[in-house]
């Protein structure tokens, strides 16, 4: 049987990108509602300089075989994470008082930065193909590493 996946979506506002963290659905189930309801709990995200933002699926699921095509994926200069593991509880200790921002500050200060990693183990690193370079020197070789599919044929 195939897994699914969840996705935490942590985005670098200074950076103005994202990555998705693939959370195992199976056997992780009531600690993902659980992140999800403290996550829902922000009325208004706003931009807070160094303070990552923070969005979950739970609803919409991933298949394995597409979290391993995106984490290979190599775009700007991060990438997706993959998680088997099981996912600890994570309480952020809200107050009914606190404002939005603290909520966020907060957030950021427990599983910014990648420390999701923290709180689920058994994350699977991928070692991407080399397709680019900006070397002249390996084109040739670099260019037979392509897939016919993503070949741009130029026109004579």
């Amino acid at each position: 049987m195939s897994s699914s996946y969840a996705v935490l979506m942590e985005t670098y506002p200074d950076d103005c990108e994202s990555v998705y963290n693939f959370l195992k659905v199976q056997g992780n189930e009531k600690n993902l509602k659980h992140l999800e309801k403290q996550l829902n709990d922000i009325d208004d995200q706003v931009i807070i300089d160094d303070v990552n933002m923070f969005n979950i699926d739970i609803r919409h699921l991933v298949s394995e075989q597409t979290v391993d095509e995106l984490c290979k994926l190599q775009l700007n200069n991060i990438l997706h994470r993959k998680f088997n593991g099981t996912l600890k509880i994570i309480d952020f200790s809200f107050k009914k008082k606190d404002q939005d921002a603290h909520k966020m500050f907060r957030i950021h200060d427990i599983i910014g930065n990648g420390d999701i990693s923290q709180y689920i183990d058994d994350e699977v690193i991928f070692d991407s193909e080399v397709y680019y370079s900006s070397s002249d020197d390996d084109e040739d070789e670099l260019v037979s590493k392509i897939p016919d599919s993503l070949r741009v044929r130029a026109k004579k």
